[in-house]
C-alpha cells in the first residue's frame, strides 16, 4: 500500500515530483522505500512552439533513459544525424516528414517509431509539430 507525501497537487503546479512511501517487501512490509515519480498532466504545455524555431526540453533523465520533448515551427528541421543509442519517437501534434535511413515517411499525431542506434534519421515540420523522443539505454 502506498501513501503520498505532502507534495503540492499536480493540478496546482503543472508538473510535480512526488515522493511516495511504499512497502518494498510483502507480506510483513518490513522495509519501506521512497519512490519518486513525475506527473505531467498535459505534454503540450511543456513545449510551446516558438516562431521560426525549435524548442527542446528534457523531461526525464534517469537510469539510462532520457525523454525530451521537441516543438518545431512549420518549416523547421533537424537534418540527417545518427544517435549512439536506440530511440523511440512519438508525434503528439502537427505534421511533417521523417527520414529513416533511405525512407521518407509521413509524421502525424499518433505516429510511433523505434530507431536502432546508428540509424541515419531526420525530421522536417510541415506544420507546427510537437514530438516526444525517448532515448533508451545503450545496447
Amino acid at each position: 500500500m502506498a501513501k503520498q507525501s505532502g507534495v503540492p497537487s499536480p493540478r496546482a503546479s503543472g508538473a510535480t515530483l512526488t515522493q511516495v512511501m511504499a512497502c518494498r517487501l510483502e507480506p510483513g512490509c518490513n522495509e519501506v522505500m521512497t519512490l519518486t515519480y513525475r506527473y505531467l498532466p498535459d505534454l503540450h504545455r511543456e513545449a510551446a512552439v516558438q516562431p521560426d524555431g525549435i524548442l527542446s526540453r528534457v523531461l526525464h533523465n534517469e537510469g539510462g533513459v532520457r525523454t525530451v520533448i521537441f516543438a518545431f515551427d512549420a518549416g523547421q528541421e533537424l537534418t540527417e544525424h545518427t544517435a549512439s543509442r536506440p530511440a523511440i519517437v512519438q508525434i503528439l501534434s502537427g505534421t511533417g516528414t521523417l527520414k529513416l535511413g533511405a525512407d521518407e515517411l509521413e509524421a502525424r499525431p499518433g505516429t510511433w517509431v523505434y530507431m536502432p542506434a546508428g540509424l541515419v534519421h531526420a525530421i522536417r515540420a510541415e506544420s507546427p509539430l510537437i514530438l516526444l523522443l525517448t532515448l533508451l539505454p545503450k545496447e
